[in-house]
């Protein structure tokens, strides 16, 4: 005859008996199904009864190798008569990653009138109940704490996580423990932090951005160590910040000082512009006297297009400087970068200092948000031309490539966790002006520190902020009277840079020979240059003046084979212009122009539309919309 299932009535004497005996205890149906965990459980294990609620007789807390002894006992106890199992010995590991050893027994019962299991657990001894003692008093400092808290195994899987980084990812420990930790971080770092932390690296410095519990990006920054020996070699395990706010604030002061510092520029930009337009009125002037007279007049036109290229290259540093969107970090060449800014910065110095730009002939590749590293380079040369002002003499730029431990460390000053080791890219910065002392250096990147009387002292604190964000430091040297050195370091970088198109010249590219070119543009002196440019070339050409022209145009011509597409026009856009092209013309080979750069003139593209920064030469046009002919 079987063992009765024994009833526990309303379950309070059970409730009663599991206090007094200190025992663990849960209950679970024979659907499975758990009913019942008591306190001691949640509190020894650190589970809740949620973590708990899984509906099968297989814990997934307890280690796979030992799950075969557990279910053993199990299946022969329910086909016996026994009314109460074996004592089983297993492992268990809690929430924090530790592993428990215990003995437990199983009974037969009826919960409110359900057949069920009732699991008895003991740890297995003393000396076990001693450690674990020890444990609660560690995991409730690290429960208690504010910050991240995760351990990774060498497969990057979450061994361990504390409460503030499952409410920061919105995840319970099951489910974390069945993740990796690179599956919780963006898709735009995952690769780069899987290479980091497969590495043989023992520390690993983050800074990524992770999926917040409310479906926000969240930023989280710290420092990964690998244990090296032992059993629990190649374990990671970090102390990780959220530092999503922070960066809002470093954003909000970085636009703060960027507005500052356009303000600083904009006195020096209008001068040069007027003296370019001073010098394109002027050679017009002279270009139509001298065909007058029936001369040459190439050396004045050759003038006014250097004046154009001028202007072209201030707008062009201008609008790159004050980009408002998102970073996009791309491997770009450091000293490309500081010798395209030379001629924005030149307007810029007081007329008694001098800028001097030294860079190697080769790439100097790093992976970085170009206007981002602009506004550092650029606030670093400010700040030394201010310094200058009074004394005048050079400001000196260089960059070029350096080994970390072969730089110069006497009464230097490094802010920012930058390269340690290795060879790194450095762009350096110095002056002659008055300098500082040794205490003021230590303030120059403090928010709102000044040492100018009109200064708001945001330009340098967010230089570093942005330093920060890619990995680099700044290094300072200053010394009153003699000036002060800054020298950014920045990681180098492996991958291949953006190409860049070449320089063509208009009489060697091949015509148009018939081809039909829609031009849309609201400004008519640009349709008139590119309806000459293409027609000189054997083109067609038809004009619209706004993108409802232009679709009427292109409903009414469909022998149209490509179109030159304004971005920023008043009424319908290019880019709605564009949308609504695309629906009758899926593959119509489309040039979109714009002042603006690509990124920022925004929009979708595809295979079939080409991109054409203003201002644009007659060979530059031809060059792309041959280009995007020869690709349909």
């Amino acid at each position: 005859m079987s063992a009765p299932w024994a009833d526990t009535g309303d379950g309070v004497l059970l409730e009663h008996l599991s206090v007094a005996t200190g025992a663990m205890m849960f209950i679970v149906s024979l659907k499975p199904k758990t009913l019942w965990v008591n306190d001691a459980l949640v509190e020894q294990t650190g589970y809740t009864f949620e973590d708990y609620a899984f509906e099968r007789f297989e814990n997934p807390f307890i280690p796979p190798e030992d799950i075969a002894v557990v279910l053993a006992e199990l299946t022969r106890f329910l086909a016996s008569d026994d009314g109460v199992s074996r004592e089983v010995r297993n492992r268990f590991v809690d929430r924090w990653g530790g592993t428990l050893h215990v003995r437990s027994r199983i009974a037969k019962i009826l919960w409110k009138g359900e057949q069920a299991l009732l699991y008895t657990t003991y740890l297995a001894g003393p000396d076990q109940a001693q450690a674990v003692e020890l444990e609660q008093r560690y995991r409730s400092l690290v429960e208690a704490a504010t910050d991240a808290i995760v351990r990774l195994t060498p497969a990057l899987t979450v061994q361990f996580s504390n409460r503030s980084f499952q409410a920061l990812v919105g995840k319970p420990p099951l489910e974390l423990n069945s993740l990796r930790f690179t599956d919780l971080v963006a898709q735009s770092h995952r690769a780069e932090l899987h290479r980091q932390l497969t590495s043989d690296a023992v520390t690993i410095a983050v800074n990524v951005p992770v999926s917040s519990a409310d479906g926000q990006e969240a930023w989280l920054e710290g420092t990964f160590v690998r244990t090296t020996v032992g059993p629990h070699a190649g374990m990671l395990q970090a102390i990780l910040r959220d530092t999503t706010e922070k960066r809002r604030l470093d954003a909000r002061v970085q636009q703060a000082q960027k507005r500052e510092t356009l303000g600083q520029l904009a006195g020096g930009i209008a001068h040069d512009l007027n003296n370019i337009l001073t010098g394109v009125l002027g050679s017009a002037t002279l270009a139509e006297e001298a065909l007058r007279r029936g001369q040459s007049a190439a050396e004045p036109l050759a003038d006014i297009r250097l004046a154009a290229q001028r202007a072209g290259e201030l707008s062009s540093s201008m609008l790159a400087y004050a980009g408002e969107g998102n970073a996009q970090r791309v491997p770009l060449s450091l000293a490309d970068l500081v010798v395209e800014m030379k001629p924005l910065l030149a307007s810029a110095l007081p007329k008694n200092v001098e800028l001097q730009v030294t860079t190697p002939e080769g790439p100097l590749a790093v992976v970085g948000d170009e206007n981002q590293l602009r506004q550092v380079i650029m606030n670093l040369i400010i700040n030394a031309a201010d310094a200058s002002r009074q004394t005048g003499g050079a400001v000196e730029v260089s960059a070029g490539v350096r080994a970390v431990e072969d730089a110069p460390r006497d009464g230097v000053q490094v802010f920012g966790d930058g390269p340690t080791t290795g060879r790194v890219a450095f762009v350096l910065v110095e002056d002659r002006g008055t300098g500082m002392s040794p205490q003021l250096v230590t303030r120059i990147f403090d928010p709102f520190f000044s040492t100018k009387a009109r200064g708001r002292g945001l330009g340098l604190a967010a230089a570093l902020g942005i330093l920060g964000r890619h990995g680099g430091c700044v290094r300072v040297k200053s010394e009153p009277g003699r000036g002060t050195s800054m020298e950014v370091w920045l990681p180098l970088t492996d991958q291949p840079l953006r190409g860049k198109v070449k320089a063509t010249d208009a009489a060697s590219l091949v015509g148009g020979q018939g081809v039909v070119v829609l031009v849309v543009d609201d400004e008519a002196m640009i349709r008139r240059l590119a309806r000459r440019a293409l027609e000189q070339r054997g083109y067609q050409v038809l004009e619209a003046g706004c993108g409802e022209d232009a679709l009427e145009v292109l409903r009414a011509h469909p022998e149209v084979q490509a179109v030159v597409l304004d971005q920023t026009m008043p009424g319908m856009g290019g880019q709605k212009t564009l949308e609504q092209l695309r629906k009758d013309a899926p593959t119509l080979p489309v040039v979109r122009t714009s002042g603006y750069s690509a990124e920022q003139a925004g929009g979708a593209s595809d295979a079939h539309t080409h991109f054409l920064s203003k201002p644009f030469g007659t060979p530059q046009l031809l060059d792309v919309l041959r280009q995007a002919l020869d690709r349909d």
